[in-house]
Order: C-alpha cells, then structure tokens, then sequence
C-alpha cells in the first residue's frame, strides 16, 4: 500500500490541522504497516505542494488583541506564539513580536523595561571559589 491510495484522507487531516505525526498514527490505525512514517508523509507533502496556510495579519492582529485581553499584557513573543499555537493559530515567533510592539507599544516597552533590569549588577568574583551559592569554602 502507498500514501497514494489515501491521499484525500491525508490531504483532508492535514488541511483541518493534523501533525504529519498525528496522520502516521492515524493510518497505522487504519492498517496500513509500511510507508506511513513521518518521514514519508512530509515527503508526500511537499511532492503535492501541501503547505500550511499562512495566517494574514488583519487576522494575527485580531488573534493576537484577543490573546492580550485574555492573558494581560505579560506575555512576550515566546510565550505569546506558544498561547497562540494552543488555540490554533500558527504564526512565526518574529510576526507575533512585530505586532505585539505594533499594538501594545505600552505593554511592549515595559516588557523591554523589565528585561533591562533583570540583573543590573554584572557578577564579579574576586577570585575564583570566593563566592559561592552556597558560602565561601
């Protein structure tokens, strides 16, 4: 059996969302013992031209606005694209941080703020064991 036989199913479970992991699973479910590897479906992918579809920022604003609203203005790029993510929404780490500082230039330049502060007195032994975590030796 090949991927071509299930084409249309693969192409359906990708298009609603599914990992290529998710669709190897799903078709050794369905018996199919040879062929279904991760591997061979992202190849069999990017033969068909089967790509993601891109997010456009009219929508990552909105997602991204929504997003702020619910979580309060905290979440960095990081922790933002992960939230997103979580609810469906793929977009690059540097696309969401670009419309976050768009955005919420606020919340933005206090995140900024606090990253600057975070250790403002630069670590300086006099000697090496001087200072320990855990006390001089």
């Amino acid at each position: 059996m090949s991927l071509s036989t299930h084409e249309d199913l693969i192409m359906t479970m990708y298009e609603n969302g599914h990992t290529d992991t998710e669709i190897s699973y799903h078709l050794s479910e369905l018996g199919m013992q040879r062929g279904n590897s991760e591997r061979n479906i992202r190849k069999f992918r990017s033969e068909r031209g089967l790509k993601r579809k891109c997010i456009s920022d009219e929508e990552l604003e909105l997602a991204v606005s929504r997003a702020v609203v619910e979580t309060g203005p905290y979440y960095g790029r990081k922790m933002m694209t992960g939230y997103l993510a979580a609810q469906g929404v793929n977009a690059s780490e540097v696309r969401v941080g670009q419309t976050l500082a768009q955005m919420h230039e606020p919340y933005h330049r206090a995140r900024c703020q606090g990253a600057r502060n975070l250790n403002p007195v630069p670590y300086n032994a006099e000697y090496v064991g001087s200072q320990t975590p855990y006390g001089p030796k």
